[in-house]
């Protein structure tokens, strides 16, 4: 396969824009807390339902901030081998998915 890359410059005063991480970090609302993310790593699932109490200003703005259009500043083209042993088989195999040894 081959991969060739397009890089995009930025229009002129096209201002760089926050994502969701540094508008939550502006604010103070990443769910820092240990008790915070025990609930939204609960193995049977975790809503802000559920974590509401533990979470507060995370979950309250989780749905409702709106992140700005960002600038793409690349293209990545890749282009499938010609030819192959299994044609359905775009991404080969690796080592350890077809290695059968014990590990200690």
């Amino acid at each position: 396969a081959t991969m060739r890359e397009k890089v995009l410059v930025r229009p002129e005063g096209h201002i760089a824009t926050p994502n969701l991480y540094d508008k939550f970090h502006a604010n103070n609302c990443l769910p820092s807390s240990p008790k915070c993310t025990d609930c939204l790593r609960d193995w049977r699932g975790a809503t802000c339902h559920t974590c509401k109490a533990e979470c507060g200003c995370y979950c309250k703005n989780l749905c409702k901030t709106n992140i700005e259009k960002k600038h793409v500043s690349k293209i990545f083209y890749v282009t499938p081998p010609t030819y192959s042993r299994d044609s359905s088989r775009l991404v080969p195999k690796i080592v350890h998915q077809t290695w059968f040894e014990p590990v200690d």
